[in-house]
């Protein structure tokens, strides 16, 4: 297995449409089946997984050498102009990146559309180490 610090990592966001379940532990043994190297878990609409589940896909991908990564929730908005907005939106990325899986980095986007006026910081990826 090649780890990022030795080169890149091939996977996919999300499970693949291939696998044999839509489960993130099905994704997870297909991307290892396939060869690749790491899963993105889609937390898009929101961090729903409990700590026991959250333990055996953590185990599994371990087991597999399957690498993971968390995109948070796109209700993201850290350019909201109401500060509760804004702290809620942190919270939701401390909460993907809280969650009981080793995942070595959280994405997202940063921003939606404010009062119907296009932002360039919508179109920016965010991605955080989980350290």
């Amino acid at each position: 297995m090649i780890f990022a610090s030795e080169g890149l990592l091939f996977g996919t966001a999300g499970v693949p449409k291939s696998a044999r379940a839509h489960s993130t532990l099905a994704g997870i043994q297909h991307i290892a089946s396939m060869g690749l190297d790491c899963l993105e878990i889609e937390f898009v609409k929101g961090v729903r997984m409990g700590s026991d589940l959250a333990k055996k896909i953590g185990q599994e991908a371990s087991r597999l050498n399957v690498r993971l990564s968390v995109h948070a929730p796109y209700s993201i908005n850290l350019n909201a102009p109401e500060e509760g907005k804004r702290l809620a939106s942190q919270e939701r990325i401390l909460h993907s990146a809280r969650e009981k899986i080793p995942v070595r980095k959280t994405g997202g986007h940063p921003s939606s559309l404010q009062r119907n006026r296009w932002d360039p910081s919508m179109c920016r990826f965010f991605a955080y180490p989980c350290v």
